[in-house]
């Protein structure tokens, strides 16, 4: 076998790749963020899936939140109704209103504002988190992307680098959510 021949091989290989990717119907995506931003007093975290990953998911959405808003966000296993809830990770709460991640596009989130209370969702892996698997991130983590993206559009936080230098976190007078949030997100 020339390397021609093989080089040839490779370049059929992914044009017929690229066009069974671009033949496959994508979701569309959905960003709806309506009103007048209002400002939220106290906010409670629910583990939906109590994996380690949606574990991890809720360290790091109570760190920043509270670095960026002063909030401490309480981890409870149900909303309380005092404030507002965010629920992590598939739950009960989240397959009362009809949000299931096996319907979600692969590596696609979901976040959505009911109320007093957030959804953020996504397929997950059942067993791994970043803290175990640090190099090699080929797992499913997409509430976990949606707890960043979440941070990113709704507190400010940015995410250049890993780490406390890559990382910037403005100082807020407080925590600001609008009334209507209905985002599905996923890869191009």
């Amino acid at each position: 076998i020339t390397m021609g021949k093989l080089v040839g091989g490779f370049l059929l290989s992914l044009a017929v790749g690229i066009f069974a990717l671009a033949a496959e119907p994508q979701v569309p995506r959905r960003i709806d963020i309506q009103g007048e931003p209002e400002r939220i007093e106290t906010v409670e975290i629910i583990l939906g899936n109590k994996t380690p990953l949606v574990a991890y998911a809720a360290t790091e959405l109570a760190y920043f939140l509270g670095e960026g808003s002063g909030l401490k966000p309480e981890m409870v296993a149900v909303p309380s109704g005092k404030g507002l809830s965010i629920v992590l990770g598939s739950s009960p709460l989240a397959e009362n209103e009809g949000l299931f991640p096996e319907l979600l596009p692969s590596e696609g989130f979901r976040i959505l504002r009911k109320g007093d209370i957030v959804f953020i969702l996504g397929m997950d892996d059942p067993q791994q988190t970043p803290e175990h698997n640090f190099w090699m991130q080929s797992y499913r983590r997409s509430t976990l992307t949606g707890v960043y993206d979440f941070l990113e559009r709704f507190v400010g936080v940015r995410f250049y680098f890993p780490g406390p230098h890559g990382t910037v976190v403005p100082k807020r007078n407080g925590f600001f959510l609008p009334p209507v949030i209905d985002i599905l997100e996923r890869p191009d």
